[in-house]
């Protein structure tokens, strides 16, 4: 690991990493995941940390995701950073940024808020009266952006969020719309319903899920579908190929085949012919439709 600790100590006294310095970058991180297999890997980890120093910082996307400030991974805080091509301030640590804005999980994460977007628009064609359900719905900019273009405006949407700071973040974000967006602070197993939508969209939760409640979920969202609705989750593919820097900083994700989900959503009790598997233009990202 002396080489690859050199290699990471140079790219810190540089500022970051150039681009032409990615490749050989990725390839120390990669090898450094593969050191979960053989050795102590989280004094190795301690070790990184203290070598990157203030790369490692909260001023940084990695560091932001590795200190975790709201106390879980893939905060809503961290998606608007991602969202918003965040880079710091701090000259010296921009490139690092820059780096991680270049990594195919952060386009995926952009082009998913694209995928949504889409989404809504082709239920609004369908119904232009239809309700939605977003699960974990995070900052809301991806629904926000897309009431701002002008649709939906006829469309009700409920969006639910464990996270207190993450509702009143998009609650402020949507108040222009809140006779139609309406918000709950709710666990997504604990929350309950008499309300039915045409549409149900979970972005980013399910790769939090192990099979067997990734399957429980599935069964529960289904029952709040109208007949005709559909149910779209996403789902980081096990091809990921950011997955090894991910993990690095503790961004631990379920990565999933389409074989995989689909299996799942089987075992779920949905049919085989009412289940499709979709992917945004990285292929990271995938989305399984289930129709009701």
């Amino acid at each position: 690991m002396e080489q690859e600790i050199s290699f990471l100590e140079k790219m810190a006294a540089n500022g970051g990493p150039s681009k032409e310095d990615y490749d050989q970058l990725n390839l120390v991180i990669r090898k450094l995941a593969d050191c979960k297999k053989n050795c102590d890997f989280e004094k190795m980890r301690k070790n990184l940390v203290q070598t990157l120093g203030e790369s490692f910082s909260t001023q940084t996307m990695q560091g932001f995701a590795y200190s975790k400030p709201h106390g879980y991974p893939g905060d809503f805080e961290i998606i608007e950073r991602i969202y918003d091509k965040y880079t710091s301030k701090r000259k010296d640590l921009e490139k690092w940024d820059i780096y991680w804005q270049s990594h195919p999980a952060a386009n995926a994460v952009r082009n998913r808020k694209d995928y949504f977007q889409s989404l809504l628009t082709s239920t609004e064609q369908k119904n232009t009266h239809a309700k939605v359900l977003n699960v974990a719905s995070g900052p809301a900019r991806d629904l926000v952006e897309f009431l701002l273009s002008g649709q939906g405006r006829r469309m009700e949407f409920h969006c639910i969020d464990q996270d207190v700071n993450a509702i009143e973040f998009a609650n402020r974000r949507c108040a222009a719309y809140e006779h139609q967006v309406s918000f709950t602070k709710a666990n997504a197993f604990r929350f309950e319903t008499s309300e039915r939508y045409n549409l149900i969209w979970s972005a980013g939760l399910f790769d939090y899920f192990d099979d067997s409640t990734f399957v429980k979920m599935i069964r529960k969202l289904a029952n709040f579908l109208t007949p005709g609705g559909q149910l779209v989750i996403g789902n980081f593919c096990d091809s990921n190929p950011s997955r090894p820097y991910m993990e690095l900083f503790e961004w631990i994700l379920h990565h999933r085949s389409p074989e995989k989900m689909t299996d799942l959503a089987r075992k779920a009790g949905v049919q085989a012919d009412k289940i499709s598997i979709l992917s945004e233009s990285e292929n990271v990202n995938l989305f399984m439709h289930i129709q009701s």
